[in-house]
């Protein structure tokens, strides 16, 4: 499984970060964290590193800086081998 988060999330960001891991651990999956650290987020290069990790999911944590990116997210997603399910409808 793989996370994006950007990194202005402070303490909220790591809590996140906490729990997504021990949920990740109790299904006995692979735990990796794609950071984007500065607009504009490159989500070809985020999704290209999940993809060569293997990843088969990824979760985007929430952040208003995504949100106007969420059909791109959507859109490299189907494009490659990595399995969605989208939070919000997107269009």
């Amino acid at each position: 499984m793989s996370v994006m988060a950007q990194l202005r999330g402070g303490l909220a960001l790591a809590v996140a970060l906490v729990c997504e891991r021990r949920t990740a651990k109790s299904l006995n999956l692979q735990f990796q964290v794609l950071k984007l650290e500065n607009p504009p987020y490159d989500f070809d290069a985020a999704f290209r590193i999940a993809e060569t990790g293997r990843a088969q999911m990824v979760l985007v944590l929430s952040s208003p800086y995504f949100i106007p990116q969420m059909s791109r997210i959507v859109e490299l997603a189907k494009a490659g081998t990595i399995r969605i399910r989208p939070f919000m409808k997107v269009g």
